[in-house]
């Protein structure tokens, strides 16, 4: 049940009696979702979630080596690295990335742009607390795996039917740019 962008923000600012609203990276900007049928399959060449990290990792395992975790509750897996001299998104800017989100607790791709085999941009702001938080600490060209408890994604409220209430999330993101 993806609708634009606009429209989830404008209902949003209606529902929190006109206070800052987030943007869902499950709905991406300019997609209408009209039946139940599966995506298609990507075309050669196109860019792919990393399935063997998403098997490696998912569920997550907080207690990996190789887990990073923030001191809000994110945590991450460093898949890829940008170039060092990279700079990372501020709040007000926004990011370009490809991204996949599951649910922790396991099941397909509830929203994937590398299905999609396009990029999408988000304001760094406007999406959920976690993703936001991942994407400062991101500098183009880095790809990781971000583990997003419930209270930092779509808490008690869920979003729409592909994401229970007080799901824990799991996203891949590959930074592309910062605008």
């Amino acid at each position: 049940m993806r609708i634009v962008i606009a429209v989830a923000f404008a209902i949003s600012l209606t529902a929190c009696n006109g206070q800052s609203a987030t943007i869902d990276p499950a709905t991406p900007s300019g997609t209408a979702e009209t039946t139940g049928a599966a995506a298609p399959a990507p075309e050669t060449g196109a860019k792919m979630a990393d399935s063997a990290a998403w098997a490696k990792h998912v569920p997550w395992n907080s207690d990996a080596a190789e887990v990073q975790k923030t001191g809000s509750g994110v945590e991450y897996v460093v898949l890829a690295s940008g170039p060092a001299d990279g700079a990372p998104p501020a709040s007000s800017q926004d990011a370009e990335v490809y991204y996949e989100g599951r649910l922790n607790a396991g099941g397909p791709a509830f929203d994937s742009a590398f299905e999609r085999n396009r990029t999408e941009t988000f304001p760094v702001a406007a999406v959920v607390p976690g993703f936001s938080e991942a994407l400062q600490l991101m500098k183009p060209g880095d790809r990781w795996l971000v583990y997003i408890p419930s209270d930092l994604g779509y808490g008690a409220r869920g979003a729409g039917r592909d994401i229970p209430p007080n799901s824990d999330l799991v996203f891949e993101i590959e930074m592309v740019g910062v605008h």
